[in-house]
């Protein structure tokens, strides 16, 4: 378009292209701004609208703010910034390419346009790439820290605070921290008083007025200092110093709040407790809020607060986790909270006991229901209780549950076909539950096979299956005693997941979709993720070894992830497209030779004749075990 065609466009037309262009491709609305200096005014709304902190240190944030003071002072661009995003404690996230870069070397801040908000808030919304917590931010295993990241003090949120004041435009405010704290201390070697939560209340009340969504996550320091002695208590925080004594506090009117925990780090004192709630009760407008996500343990205190609050109308989205091995009155008052919850559309439930129906609680317009039940061996969803769900709640379109494998038998396609009882389910994400049985109470250790010392410390037994042969009956040594055989075989043959298996699932549940529903019903489910788990997850005592670790290799070849989805053509949609996830992961185990690495070590070898019993060797048709297996077809299937 020429450039006088733009100049007589009304400006509200100029910024929905600038808006798109952005959107698409940026580099095109840098071009777009050099057209005119009309075109620039319009456009350099859009350079500012989004700035995002990584506040990793307070040196870093003081040179940072400034740095983008002056920046936007030198553009007369502070009304131009309507989204605030902070993300303290913790370096760089994967967020960080969703905006402009800004700057080069080590700077902590960016702005620009985001992709969407949507997108920059959360990342893997569907979540449909397995169990994992909503936010992308929550820390993982693979994550480092520095000796620096939690040194964020009074003093370090005060430019931010400053910061926030004279940003006139601001719309939204979103803030991710991680924080580690002890009694209030940074978990440093200075032991500095460390004041997130504080500072996170302040804006809560009001230094921020349009703050929308907190997402805090907490890990606990230490208890000690390096010497032994425990830490002194906290001194108070004195609060912000010149900033925001005119302001009248009002409580946020917050949209989203997420109180989260490093799930490396789940120690039953950063258990949520009452006081916390009570605190983000008394601060926080809770009737606005349309999602809590709590991935901290919940403590029966902080449920009974969250019950007495009754200010949840505007609710649509909540992640609950559930304190275990709780007394049946704390099941009753989680679902007591939850059916109280009229707006609610998506759920999402960590550690729920699988014996117990959470059914009669769930709102029968839920959308979405993610069910984490317990890992407690024995104990699973039976076909019954997957069918008083689908009853339950005949809207759910996104679906993710745990179920128990047995070979592929007959009550193992029950379980297939009672998922199929969900009438409009389009999304279905399955972890497949191949742990072995539970041992039981014994009157004393067998004979022989047993050392000295298992027979003082062991008295427990296992059931023999009736499909055990002599061979299958035999106790395993080591680390892995009671258990027999024939457990390790079931194991392996639970978590082996090859195409073909992946394949006949997704028939299973389509099938019994057609048949309540009828042909379209069955079309109408669209994606399903399988991941095998549990495999190593054999009971021991605390004075054993970790258990089944030579079983690894096996697990690792055998427990393959799948993601199989229907073709989106009209004339296709029989068409069903199924790819291995994360096999670059799984590949790196395997040396150029295409042998696990590590493999020879005896602990691994040990298990390799239950392997070939399975699987026998096969002249000719593979040169190695990796792949020389296949798994078990369904009873209905054969």
């Amino acid at each position: 378009m020429p450039t006088s065609l733009l100049e007589n466009l009304l400006v509200e037309l100029l910024a929905r292209v600038c808006e798109y262009v952005g959107l698409s491709h940026r580099p095109s609305l840098l071009s777009f701004a050099l057209a005119s200096k009309r075109c620039h005014s319009v456009a350099k709304r859009l350079f500012f609208h989004t700035i995002q902190f990584s506040a990793n240190s307070r040196r870093q944030l003081e040179l940072d703010v400034g740095e983008c003071i002056r920046t936007l002072e030198r553009n007369a661009s502070f009304s131009d910034v309507r989204i605030l995003l902070i993300t303290a404690g913790r370096g760089r996230d994967k967020h960080d390419g969703a905006l402009t870069s800004a700057h080069g070397g080590t700077r902590s801040w960016s702005f620009g346009l985001p992709l969407s908000v949507s997108e920059m808030v959360d990342g893997d919304k569907d979540r449909l790439q397995g169990l994992e917590r909503r936010s992308a931010l929550v820390p993982t295993e693979s994550q480092g820290t520095s000796p620096d990241i939690a040194i964020l003090t009074d003093t370090a949120w005060q430019p931010l605070a400053r910061l926030v004041q004279i940003l006139h435009g601001l719309g939204d405010v979103f803030i991710w921290m991680w924080c580690c704290d002890t009694d209030g201390l940074d978990d440093d070697d200075d032991g500095q008083p460390g004041y997130h939560a504080e500072a996170v209340y302040s804006m809560v009340r009001g230094l921020a007025p349009n703050l929308k969504e907190v997402h805090l996550f907490q890990e606990p320091g230490s208890a000690y200092y390096y010497d032994g002695n425990p830490p002194p208590p906290c001194p108070p925080w004195k609060g912000f110093t010149n900033v925001g004594e005119d302001l009248t506090y009002m409580p946020a009117q917050l949209e989203s709040l997420e109180l989260g925990l490093n799930v490396l780090s789940a120690r039953p004192r950063l258990a949520l407790d009452n006081e916390v709630v009570d605190s983000w009760t008394a601060n926080t407008k809770l009737s606005f809020l349309r999602a809590l996500r709590i991935s901290r343990i919940v403590s029966h205190g902080a449920l009974r607060s969250l019950i007495r609050a009754k200010s949840f109308p505007c609710l649509t989205t909540l992640l609950f986790t559930c304190a275990e091995e709780q007394e049946h009155a704390y099941y009753d008052d989680v679902k007591h909270f939850i059916h109280h919850l009229p707006q609610l559309t998506s759920l999402e439930v960590i550690a729920w006991p699988p014996n117990i129906s959470l059914a009669a609680a769930l709102p029968h317009r839920l959308r979405e229901l993610w069910l984490r039940t317990q890992n407690v061996l024995g104990q699973s969803l039976d076909e019954a209780a997957i069918l008083e769900l689908a009853a339950r709640c005949p809207c759910v379109e996104t679906l993710a549950l745990k179920i128990r494998r047995s070979r592929g038998g007959a009550a193992e396609v029950a379980l297939y076909k009672a998922l199929g009882r969900f009438a409009n389910l389009r999304r279905l994400v399955l972890a497949l539950d191949a742990s072995p049985v539970p041992w039981f109470q014994a009157a004393a250790p067998p004979h022989e096979q047993v050392d000295e010392f298992d027979r003082r410390h062991l008295a427990f037994d296992t059931a023999v299956d009736p499909s055990f042969d002599e061979s299958d009956r035999q106790y395993l040594t080591g680390g892995l005693y009671p258990y027999r055989n024939g457990h390790v075989r079931d194991v392996l043959v639970n978590t082996a997941v090859d195409e073909t298996l992946a394949r006949a699932i997704f028939r299973t549940v389509c099938a019994e979709k057609a048949s309540a529903y009828g042909h379209s019903a069955a079309l109408a489910l669209e994606r399903v993720m399988i991941q095998p788990e549990g495999g190593r997850s054999f009971p021991h005592q605390a004075t054993m070894t970790p258990v089944a670790w030579g079983l690894r290799p096996y697990l690792t070849a055998l427990g393959r992830r799948w993601l199989l989805e229907r073709d989106v053509r009209d004339d296709a949609r029989q068409t069903i497209h199924a790819r291995e996830i994360d096999k670059e992961h799984r590949l790196r185990l395997v040396d150029s030779s295409g042998k696990i690495r590590g493999l020879e070590h005896s602990r691994y070898v040990a298990y390799m004749p239950i392997f070939r019993r399975i699987w026998p060797e096969r002249p000719g048709v593979s040169a190695n075990w990796y792949d020389d297996w296949h798994s078990w077809s369904l009873a209905e299937t054969t």
